[in-house]
């Protein structure tokens, strides 16, 4: 059984993806959500994918750790992806970047009084995945404005970067964002999103006919791949997305979310090609983690003491609820799930 563990707000993610391919899974994936471990105070034994990282407080951070060493004290040959341990996240990752070589820009963090040399810049928060809080800042009056705009609007300097803009538009004025995911030991390109925006988003994205072959092309090929790789190696990450571009034919990395969208049935017709590539090798890759255990059942694991912070109270009744949701969600198909929940 592969777990994946997420933020409950968060979990629509992995539930789309258990809901377009249920039957294949077999259920062998599962969701559970940091919320139910926590109450719970433990969770299954079994390869686990640990994820949102940037949605976890520093005390829930040392609590997925400790989950994490549960699970390896019981079952040494379980796989953990994304170990807490080792997983950088925005800040620290692009700071790595950039000391590789990988990324040829820089970013600062505004509670620290770090400022920028270079310019353009825009402003966003370290933590989430919307994007800019700003336009691009383009000198230091406009920096300077910006921040003051921040504590005008109550927003404090903890926890928002200013970054170096990085991008480059082609010949028809318009910018493009890659997408690969890792998935163990596996790397795929997954997609290309081109918008007229330099700041290319999902409700901003629109491909063409042209584009279209670009994507396939790029899916098939899988042209930066060992680049790609060793970034996901100098980020600790072992499952997620990285966003990138090309800046004169060079990768640039902008993000890599450790709880991306995955492949669901889709609603459009179009990229049809892309769209069986990419599904197939998602789902042979996931499902190749799930190699038998010797181990199952539970495991509780420790709460760091002493803490200004509290983990949900919760009772066995967390444990049933979760099992009487495998239940339900069960593939009829299915035989493993009785012996996966304890």
């Amino acid at each position: 059984m592969i777990t994946y563990l997420c933020r409950e707000l968060h979990r629509y993610t992995a539930d789309a993806f258990i809901a377009g391919f249920r039957e294949r899974l077999a259920g062998r994936f599962q969701v559970l959500t940091y919320e139910q471990a926590f109450r719970a105070h433990a969770l299954p034994v079994g390869h686990t994918i640990f994820t949102d990282f940037d949605r976890l407080t520093p005390f829930e951070r040392e609590v997925a750790a400790n989950m994490a060493a549960a699970l390896a004290s019981v079952a040494p040959e379980a796989r953990i992806l994304n170990h807490p341990l080792r997983v950088k996240e925005r800040y620290e990752l692009l700071l790595t970047l950039q000391r590789a070589g990988l990324n040829d820009f820089a970013v600062g963090r505004l509670d620290e009084g770090q400022r920028p040399t270079r310019f353009p810049v825009f402003l966003r928060r370290e933590d989430d995945a919307q994007g800019p809080e700003t336009e691009l800042l383009h000198d230091v009056a406009a920096f300077d404005r910006a921040l003051a705009a921040l504590a005008a609007a109550n927003k404090p300097l903890k926890g928002r970067l200013w970054v170096e803009y990085r991008a480059q538009a082609d010949a028809r004025g318009r910018f493009r964002k890659y997408g690969a995911f890792r998935i163990g030991q596996h790397i795929m390109p997954y997609h290309l999103q081109v918008a007229d925006n330099w700041m290319v988003k999902r409700d901003t994205w629109d491909l063409d006919g042209a584009d279209h072959a670009e994507e396939l092309a790029f899916v098939q090929d899988d042209p930066h791949g060992a680049v790609v790789r060793q970034a996901f190696d100098l980020a600790g990450i072992d499952y997620g997305r990285a966003d990138y571009t090309l800046i004169d034919g060079v990768v640039r990395f902008y993000e890599i979310n450790t709880n991306p969208v995955m492949p669901k049935t889709p609603r459009r017709q179009d990229r049809g090609e892309r769209r069986a590539i990419v599904r197939g090798k998602f789902l042979d890759w996931m499902l190749a983690l799930d190699t038998p255990l010797a181990t199952r059942g539970w495991v509780r694991y420790a709460v760091p003491q002493p803490v200004q912070e509290q983990l949900p109270r919760g009772t066995r009744a967390s444990l049933r609820l979760f099992i009487a949701g495998r239940w339900l969600a069960r593939s009829p198909r299915s035989a493993r799930w009785r012996r996966t929940d304890g």
